[in-house]
């Protein structure tokens, strides 16, 4: 028997010590239930321990299944975010108990690559997700049916807001730009923040008059009437193949500016 079976499935040395009844999270000092913000994990330990022992490798959770094979990660189940390394069930977590509360905006700025990464750290978002929106299917296969390539952003709103998060955009676009960005070009690749919200539609075209170059600027502010999710091989792609960022429109420097903050 491996001596280390249990660590290893742990993954990450912060969880090393979780029980299943609970679990400190060391970046914010605190401990939760499990049975409040990770049932899903809990069953998952619960079930697969004993697969672990002895084993160098375990069965990664079926949502990694195309991941390039490794060692069973904490993140296979709820994916972190940027350098913060924040935990999707742990932002249910603070949002339910008031801590933050959590608004979605759609940001389109040509390849979503760079822009996914590039939000992963700007400050006050929690959590992103390449898609496609306003596409008028709700399949990734077929032929291009309209949609702008784009960043899923969840922000806390006692954090940031929409002026600050279109700020944030015009970092790393050419807003005089029409369906170009880069060396990308086509429809896909256009510039624009959809919401459900009016509000923030609203705030971000007041953002755009205040502007003194309002009339030159391509960016599109509409309501999102379809959003799919992009497949899993461009979620955080950059973040996984740091290689690529060679093909990105953004600068490397601007591309990382918030990594080290």
């Amino acid at each position: 028997m491996r001596e280390n079976a249990e660590s290893d499935f742990y993954g990450d040395s912060s969880f090393s010590k979780m029980t299943s009844k609970e679990a400190k999270h060391t970046s914010d000092g605190g401990k939760y239930n499990t049975t409040l913000w990770m049932p899903e994990v809990v069953h998952y330990f619960k079930e697969n321990l004993q697969k672990a022992k002895g084993k160098t490798h375990i069965k990664r959770p079926r949502r990694a299944a195309i991941s390039p094979p490794g060692p069973f990660l904490f993140s296979d189940i709820f994916p972190t975010v940027g350098k913060r390394g924040r935990i999707g069930a742990k932002l249910i977590y603070d949002q339910q108990e008031g801590k933050i509360k959590m608004e979605t905006v759609y940001i389109a700025g040509g390849c979503l690559w760079g822009v996914q990464h590039f939000f992963d750290t700007v400050p006050g978002v929690q959590m992103t997700e390449a898609g496609r929106a306003n596409g008028t299917t709700s399949s990734l296969d077929g032929p291009y049916d309209g949609y702008a390539e784009c960043v899923k952003v969840v922000y806390d709103e006692k954090n940031t807001n929409i002026s600050e998060l279109m700020a944030h955009l015009f970092e790393i676009i050419d807003p005089y730009s029409l369906n170009k960005q880069g060396v990308d070009v086509g429809k896909k690749y256009r510039t624009g923040l959809y919401s459900t919200d009016p509000r923030h539609l609203e705030e971000a075209r007041a953002f755009i008059n205040g502007r003194e170059d309002r009339d030159k600027i391509m960016l599109e502010v509409l309501p999102l009437t379809n959003y799919v999710r992009s497949a899993e091989e461009h979620q955080h792609h950059l973040e996984r193949h740091p290689e690529d960022c060679s093909y990105c429109h953004i600068p490397d420097a601007v591309l990382n500016r918030y990594r080290n903050q």
